[in-house]
């Protein structure tokens, strides 16, 4: 934390009228006055319009652009050094003045950038430094800045304060240099804020602008409120009108550094301020100024609201546009982001969405600059065309080759690099060669720290390489602490103003927040670096630079971050932002669709597996059209059916959800496409569709997309082949139909019970370890450990074909890859939980298997399995990622089926810690009643049938309550919480397919009644979509009318009505009990569409309760609520509608 202090930045700036030039449709002025007519060109400064103006003919007035007749500025700097007197009086005074660094510096820089860019020339600019900024001198300058005879109307005023300010109960005070206190409190020397604008609204300037840098600065709007500027202020009207505005460096109650983390020797609040003023017009879209509220926004991105928000509004009533005008003929040049620059963010862009040395490992920190600067000699791209093409591996490569021609010796040791990553990329040797070259690099620093006055020196970049060396081979404590030091190194040189070390700076802080994030598992760390990397970037380019595909890749990245500490609404942000940084350029290219399939990914992981399906679709949809685009640019005509594969005709008989997969074998456009990446993108983005399907509980669905999948993946990969791929996108592929044929096997091994097949599962994963071969080093063993495991627990599962023996031998191969992995702390996610659960797992089954009758039953296996499982919870918290979850669940839901135990408390327990891990899939409960509903109800459905199976069938049952939430949370996909009034409650669950009463009276029975001899679960539904309803079991009614004679009294006190309230609760939708059942929609299930009437055109089956209530019970209505977004919860065939009545039984 660097010192706090109050930098009191007062600009007023009597602005002429100022606009954008950029074509853009100007925002309406908010209570503005009509606009006077625009001057005649160069009669605002009354400059002849026959003379010719020096210097750059764009920055010359127009009669759009009328430049100010004279700008003013006070400068005031005040560092207090020499104020030790005052501090010695109290500690409290010692708290309120500290001496500063960067106060005097900052007045000092901002005075020299309006002077040397902004064409204030130095007799109107009024500076008082240090001793000088007295009480009186600042009282004086302020009144000189009121004079009228000096300030005209077409004038502009800047006052920068840069020092010290308290709060007391009078208001916010700027102190000055001669300031005197009493414990702590300024009773001389000290200017009230309030005091300061109230002078400045004498000040007869049209435009007005105070800007505030110093603690609790945001107090001066506290007396002058008005609503806060927009970022869009670009109509020309708004230059014409009056404006008093304020800029404040943070809120009023919110203090403001003396210096930032990365030091540069000013505060952050100035630095950021003087950054926007010389970067804007280098970076921007070159209009003629700056408008304050432009400069703000740019300002503001710079911080973290949480602890410094700067704000931009108007001190009264006048709604004009204070503006900085360049000087005519200056030069903004070095501040520009060069094409070697943007070309050097477009390319450490990852194709895949992970971290670029997993497909660039030779494009080290070193060769970057002697790459890109070729690559900016041969090819200087438009600034607005941002395409990945340009900057593929292959331009890369040669580009490197010819930078290295003719360089000398400095440059031996990073092509010796280059060289070694780039030959043993992809092979055997390659963690040897990340070996050698932190060995070297490690002499390198040991050296350094022992040479004598820093006579040998290490350059950021080789300090760079070390840390990501170490990254790579997962040395993270080690890496972390190199990565600080890098950056320490390029801040350094950050210093000097070149843009290159800024970017550089960027990258490191990138590489850092992916170490923190995938090898350390600190989120909040990882975000932090993100966020700075982004923002180092986001200060020096704008919307149309390649910076902005760096800053999308890192917003997603700083999401992921988000999204592992469960922070979902602000990696939703996050990826909105990332998105909408498209919008100006990119909108329909490779970078759009990367940022909606990584929005998909993080839907799922959210469980909002319909809007993720929506995100997959809609980044196809670009990949498509690119697709396209390639067959135009290569001079071959295509039709618009080309483009996206025609939906399949009803009479084809492909169900809706299958026809994107079945259909990509007729779009010609992507098996003509040459662009593999983008095809490899396409390919994934079915396969997370495919994933969503299944999460939902569509399993037939999902495993019949995969394979349709893996034969397109198989049939690309054919065709990458026969091209000069190189060995990073063939390694994707492979890996792509890897997972492809895991997947598949997920859903014959996880899947509904209904459409599992285990021999499908075995020969899946089979099929997919024998493509792990072409897999190098420790991914190679990991791959080939997950898909042992899997195929362990297929082949111990009980059926035809089981076969335990086989998956203990499995699984010792796999846990001795296990084992040692974790040794190197490098098991992580879906492979750890199976490393830490399977083989428990496979020997509470093998037991189940070899056991006989009669034989007394082992507890160790169930109770190795149970400690397992507590543990993984404890060490994966609340929020297990989606693959480790699905494990947890599996692995419990073995422990309760198939483990020995006879003990009624502990079918208890372990039926709640299964329950535990179906909750963590559920949306959050809400208490204004706004219930957010699971989209996975279908999926979870197996796993609350494991609960409710076990936990019904515990002998001597005493009461229901623990039954009635798992059926509410199994039918409704929500958390369950009591009603708030106690009320009968009567229940139906469907298992096993018969269908069972819950029903729970307060003070009286609480039991669940089997219906199996009753009614079939088919006459059950049939009641519920047709004409008649059931009438209840006799035991039922009987203990229905009891309860309601010994509580008739209650039911009429207070009421009109003679009848009680019964909470129904019916509506399953996941087992076809629905309010309504859509018989048209192609994925419904034929057994219903068959059997019960349509109401119609739409064909929709209308529900009811399936049973009637007898005479004095009234339904709660509770079954509204439960039905309320109930499509999010239902399998495809039923949507929500409003329940009917339940009919009186004696009516």
């Amino acid at each position: 934390m660097g010192q706090l202090k109050l930098s009191f930045l007062v600009t007023l700036c009597l602005v002429g009228s100022v606009h954008a030039q950029d074509g853009s449709v100007p925002a309406p002025a908010i209570n503005a006055a009509p606009s006077r007519p625009a001057p005649v060109e160069g009669e605002a400064l009354g400059i002849d319009p026959q003379l010719k103006t020096r210097g750059d003919l764009r920055l010359a007035p127009t009669k759009f652009s009328p430049v100010y007749r004279k700008k003013w500025a006070l400068i005031v700097g005040v560092n207090y050094a020499n104020r030790g007197e005052e501090r010695e009086l109290s500690s409290k005074n010692a708290a309120a003045l500290p001496s500063l660094n960067n106060a005097v510096k900052d007045a000092q820089e901002v005075s020299t950038v309006l002077r040397e860019y902004y064409a204030f020339e130095e007799q109107n600019v009024i500076e008082l430094l240090e001793a000088d900024a007295t009480f009186s001198a600042i009282d004086s300058a302020l009144g000189s800045l009121c004079n009228v005879e000096e300030v005209d109307e077409e004038d502009c005023v800047f006052v920068f304060f840069s020092g010290h300010g308290v709060r007391s109960v009078r208001g916010t005070s700027f102190l000055a240099h001669d300031v005197h206190l009493a414990a702590g409190s300024p009773v001389s020397g000290h200017l009230r804020l309030e005091e300061i604008v109230r002078r400045l609204e004498d000040c007869p300037a049209k435009h007005k602008l105070l800007v505030l840098d110093h603690c609790y600065s945001g107090d001066v709007f506290n007396n002058n409120f008005q609503a806060q500027s927009v970022q869009d202020r670009a109509d020309r009207g708004l230059l014409r009108e009056p404006a008093f505005q304020a800029m404040a460096s943070c809120r009023a109650t919110q203090v403001a550094l003396d210096a930032g983390k990365n030091n540069q020797g000013h505060s952050p609040f100035t630095a950021a301020l003087i950054d926007g003023l010389t970067r804007l017009p280098a970076n921007g879209k070159r209009s003629d100024a700056i408008g304050t509220t432009k400069l703000a926004s740019y300002i503001a991105t710079t911080f973290d609201v949480a602890t410094q928000k700067p704000e931009c509004r108007n001190l009264d009533t006048t709604d004009g546009e204070f503006s900085f005008w360049p000087a005519a003929g200056v030069s903004f040049e070095k501040f520009r982001v060069n094409a070697g620059d943007r070309n050097m963010l477009n390319a450490m862009t990852s194709r895949h969405g992970d971290w670029w040395f997993n497909e660039r490992p030779w494009f080290i920190p070193g060769v970057r600059t002697l790459i890109l600067n070729q690559l900016a000699d041969a090819q200087d791209l438009p600034r607005a065309a941002i395409t990945d093409r340009h900057i593929d591996e292959v331009a890369l490569r040669i580009a490197a080759q010819k930078a290295f021609d003719g360089k000398g010796s400095d440059h031996d040791s990073t092509q010796r690099h280059y060289e070694l990553l780039m030959t043993t990329q992809g092979t055997n040797k390659f963690q040897d060669a990340l070996r050698t070259i932190r060995d070297e690099l490690l002499q390198m620093t040991t050296v350094e720290d022992s040479a004598p006055n820093n006579s040998v020196h290490v350059r950021p970049e080789e300090l760079h390489l070390l840390a990501i060396m170490q990254h790579a081979l997962k040395e993270s404590d080690s890496a972390h602490e190199s990565y600080r030091r890098a950056e320490a190194a390029y801040d350094e040189q950050k210093k000097t103003g070149n843009t290159r070390f800024r970017i550089s700076s960027a990258l490191c802080c990138a590489d850092h927040g992916e170490l923190l994030l995938e090898e350390m598992g600190k989120a909040y760390e990882a975000a932090e670096k993100f966020r700075e990397a982004e923002s180092g970037i986001r200060t020096l380019t704008e919307e149309r630079d390649a910076g902005a595909v760096f800053r999308m890749t890192v917003l997603c990245r700083e999401a992921s971050a988000y999204l592992r500490i469960n922070r979902w609404k602000g990696a939703n942000q996050l990826l909105l932002s990332a998105l909408e940084l498209t919008e100006p350029f990119a909108s329909d290219s490779y970078f759009a669709a990367q940022v909606h399939r990584n929005r998909a990914w993080a839907q799922i992981i959210q469980w909002k597996m319909q809007e993720a399906k929506g995100s997959f679709e809609k980044s196809n949809q670009i990949l498509a059209s690119l697709f396209e685009n390639e067959r135009e640019d290569d001079g071959e005509s295509a039709s618009d059916a080309d483009l996206v594969p025609p939906p399949a005709l009803e009479s084809d008989g492909i169900p809706l959800a299958q026809r994107p997969f079945r259909g990509l074998k007729s779009f010609k456009a992507f098996h003509d496409s040459q662009d593999f990446a983008s095809k490899l993108a396409y390919l994934h983005n079915l396969h997370g569709i495919a994933m969503a399907q299944r999460f939902r509980g569509h399993t037939l669905d999902a495993s019949q997309n995969y394979r349709s999948l893996a034969r397109h993946v198989e049939a690309t990969y054919s065709d990458l082949t026969q091209t000069a791929a190189t060995d990073t996108i063939r390694r994707m592929y492979v890996i792509r139909s890897i997972n492809t044929q895991e997947r598949l096997g997920d859903c014959n091994l996880f899947g509904d019970p209904d459409y599992i097949d285990l021999k499908e599962a075995i020969d899946d994963y089979r099929r997919s370890r024998n493509l792990v071969y072409q897999i190098a080093g420790v991914q190679r063993r990991q791959l080939e450990a997950v898909l042992l495991y899997k195929t362990a627990l297929a082949q111990a599962m009980p059926s035809d074909i089981q076969d335990t023996q086989m998956a203990i031998e499995m699984c010792a191969r796999a846990d001795a890859m296990f084992e040692l992995d974790e040794k190197e702390k490098i098991a992580t996610g879906l492979y750890w939980a199976l490393g830490k659960l399977t083989t428990p797992m496979v020997a509470v089954l093998d037991q189940k298997a070899c056991s006989t009758d009669g034989e007394v039953p082992c507890e160790k296996p169930a109770s190795a399995l149970k400690d397992a499982i507590l543990a993984a919870r404890d060490k994966l918290g609340q929020h297990p990622h989606r693959d480790q979850l699905e494990i947890l669940l599996f692995a419990s839901r073995v422990l309760l089926e198939h483990s020995a135990t006879q003990n009624r408390f502990a079918i208890a327990e372990d039926s709640d810690l299964l329950l535990s891990f179906c909750r963590l899939a559920l949306a959050s409960y809400h208490f204004d009643g706004d219930t957010v509903r699971s989209e996975s109800t279908a999926y979870l459905r197996p796993y609350y049938d494991a609960v409710m199976r076990a936990k019904i069938s515990i002998p001597g049952r005493k009461h229901v309550l623990d039954l009635l939430e798992i059926q509410a949370e199994a039918t409704t996909g929500a958390r369950y919480m009591k009603p708030e009034e106690s009320h009968p409650i009567l229940a139906t669950y469907v298992l096993d397919d018969e269908c069972y009463l819950l029903l729970d009276l307060p003070r009286g029975t609480s039991k669940a009644f089997p219906l199996a001899s009753i009614y079939d679960n088919a006459t059950i539904q049939a009641a519920c979509y047709g004409k008649e309803q059931l009438t209840l079991p006799g035991e039922i009614l009987g203990q229905l009318n009891r309860w309601l004679v010994q509580n008739k009294q209650r039911a009429q006190d207070g009421k009109a009505s003679d009848s009680l309230q019964i909470d129904l609760r019916w509506i399953d939708p996941v087992r076809n009990l629905s309010p309504s059942l859509d018989l048209g929609d192609s994925n419904a299930d034929d057994r219903y569409a068959a059997k019960y009437p349509q109401e119609d055109e739409a064909m929709l089956a209308r529900g009811q309760c399936p049973f009637s209530l007898p005479r004095g019970f009234t339904d709660a209505a509770t079954e509204t609520v439960q039905s309320a977004d109930a499509s999010a919860a239902k399998p495809s065939g039923t949507v929500s509608a409003s329940a009917k009545p339940a009919v009186d039984q004696n009516e």
